[in-house]
Formats: C-alpha cells, sequence, structure tokens
C-alpha cells in the first residue's frame, strides 16, 4: 500500500510506513508535513475499521 485513497481531502498526505505490518492490516495511516515541519495525520474510515457493531473501532481512536 504506498498511495492514500483517492480523495481530494487527502491531497498531499502519504502512508506513514508502508512497510509495517500493522499499517497494512490496519491502514493506511497517511501524514504530510506542514511548513512549520509539524507532522499532520489522518485516515478515511472504512469498514475493516468498525467493531461488530458497525462503528468505529475505540483502539483505533
Amino acid at each position: 500500500m504506498t498511495a492514500p485513497p483517492e480523495d481530494p481531502a487527502l491531497t498531499g498526505y502519504h502512508v506513514f510506513d508502508p512497510t509495517d505490518p500493522h499499517e497494512t492490516n490496519c491502514g493506511p495511516f497517511l501524514c504530510r508535513e506542514t511548513a512549520d515541519g509539524e507532522l499532520v495525520f489522518a485516515f478515511r474510515a472504512a469498514a475493516h475499521h468498525c467493531n461488530s457493531r458497525g462503528q468505529l473501532h475505540g483502539g483505533l481512536l
């Protein structure tokens, strides 16, 4: 997994660590660097991020 999902809201983001097995199973987790050098993280919630009740799993947050 090397590219973020096609979504205009995620322009400028890239996959944080595409070689991490956790990232492969639970991600993708995305990041971008601001002009100040800070990292901003994001992810797009999908079905595989949800618990058995269909809600975003609290452990992911």
